[in-house]
């Protein structure tokens, strides 16, 4: 039944993008004009109605803001998978974990990884009294590692902290992360990721505004009702008991009828949420993780990255009406509908550009990056500097993001981890 779902739900994206080209088509051919510029009105009151959506959300939040109760000292079992990272980043890691405030126990997993320089560097920091070292001999992907973890260390702990391998933690970083989770209703919580690399290049500062307004405006609004629906794999927080109970399903996840081997982290929040958790936003959680500086290895990411992200607004889509209507609400339109039915405004975008450059660049693209500044308002206000970062993104995310998204889409099946 759940695979009929999930097939059904996927030909749903295909008519959708269906519908855009059909659209299109009407626009350029001339036929049924009125039709065509009743879905470009419909588009835009959408568009609007996500924005005021948002606004109205993150002034909720921040009008009934009210602290969490401390930390109390609680056990933290932090769980960081390792597959053929640098030994050098990993000590770094290791190190700003041990440094950061909190009653905590360390657990790395290697997952197969060949380099006798990583394993060397994992027996050393083996040697603190509050860390451990798991190998695989083989590769086994992250979702396993993930789920043996939890199953062979975790074992008094009240919460469960999940770190990339290529992560730094602010002091306060993991107290701040599990604050939250005092209250028995949040299941889950996420913190701020910014990169460390973020002035290698204009790649990188397009990256790090791209991060801020998904973290602290996206996130942060969907934190308001406790329903942001993907945990950072860099820096996430688990209630201990409640992921011991979720880990065989992170493990043993099929989509579409094929082992999942990626979206680790969105898969979790979904399970969280269909559990009947909230699952939170915490700004004052900061990790410093790096991006990768060349399109052509960030390109490949993301594709993996949109892969998941469809893979589970599907899954989201399956349940998300009955635990978390206004998430519900959230993924149909803002993640699925509007981008998807923006394939055929962007191509005619391109048409444009072709028989009325002068239009194009006197008219829709001042709009559009009018649109985009009051779309990211915050941004403007409180991370000023990264301004240009997220004008480059405009026009990024409209000539190669949505196109990769339509990719992704069409090979959703394909399970392969692209940078690995």
């Amino acid at each position: 039944m759940q695979l009929w779902r999930e097939w059904m739900l996927y030909f749903g994206l295909l008519l959708l993008i269906g519908l855009s080209i059909l659209l299109l088509g009407l626009k350029v051919t001339g036929v049924a004009e009125n039709i065509w510029q009743s879905y470009y009105s419909l588009y835009i009151a959408l568009a609007v109605a996500h924005l005021w959506y948002v606004f109205i959300l993150l002034f909720i939040g921040d009008a009934r803001a009210a602290p969490h109760s401390a930390y109390a000292g609680e056990r933290i079992a932090v769980i960081v998978p390792v597959f053929n990272e640098d030994a050098e980043v990993v000590e770094a890691t290791a190190r700003s974990i041990l440094a950061a405030d909190g009653v905590k126990d360390i657990f790395f997993v290697n997952d197969g990884s060949p380099d006798p320089k990583l394993d060397a560097a994992l027996r050393r920091l083996e040697e603190h009294p509050n860390v451990w070292v798991g190998t695989f001999e083989q590769n086994h992907g992250k979702r396993v590692a993930i789920a043996a973890a939890i199953r062979e260390f975790v074992r008094d702990h009240a919460y469960v902290v999940l770190v990339d391998s290529d992560t730094l933690l602010d002091k306060y970083a993991l107290v701040r992360l599990v604050e939250p989770l005092s209250n028995p209703r949040v299941g889950a919580s996420t913190g701020d990721i910014r990169l460390s690399n973020e002035k290698q290049n204009l790649l990188t500062r397009m990256v790090a505004a791209y991060y801020w307004s998904a973290l602290n405006i996206q996130r942060k609004s969907q934190s308001t009702f406790g329903m942001v629906p993907c945990c950072s794999g860099a820096l996430s927080a688990y209630r201990a008991e409640l992921l011991k109970s979720l880990a065989l399903d992170l493990a043993r996840q099929h989509f579409l009828g094929k082992a999942c081997t990626f979206a680790d982290d969105r898969h979790l929040a979904n399970l969280v949420l269909r559990s009947g958790h909230d699952v939170v936003y915490v700004g004052e959680a900061l990790a410093y993780t790096r991006t990768p500086a060349t399109y052509s290895t960030f390109i490949r990411q993301q594709l993996r990255w949109k892969r998941g992200f469809y893979q589970e607004a599907i899954v989201a889509m399956s349940f998300m009406w009955r635990v978390k209507p206004l998430l519900f609400l959230d993924i149909l339109v803002w993640e699925l509908a509007l981008p998807l039915l923006s394939i055929g405004l962007v191509l005619l975008l391109a048409i444009y550009s072709i028989i009325d450059p002068f239009f194009l660049f006197a008219g829709v693209l001042p709009s559009l990056l009018l649109v985009l500044i009051v779309r990211h308002l915050p941004l403007v206000f409180f991370s000023p500097q990264r301004l240009p970062g997220l004008v480059h993104y405009m026009f990024f995310n409209q000539f190669v993001m949505c196109w990769l998204g339509l990719y992704a889409i069409f090979t959703l099946r394909n399970r392969s981890w692209s940078t690995r």
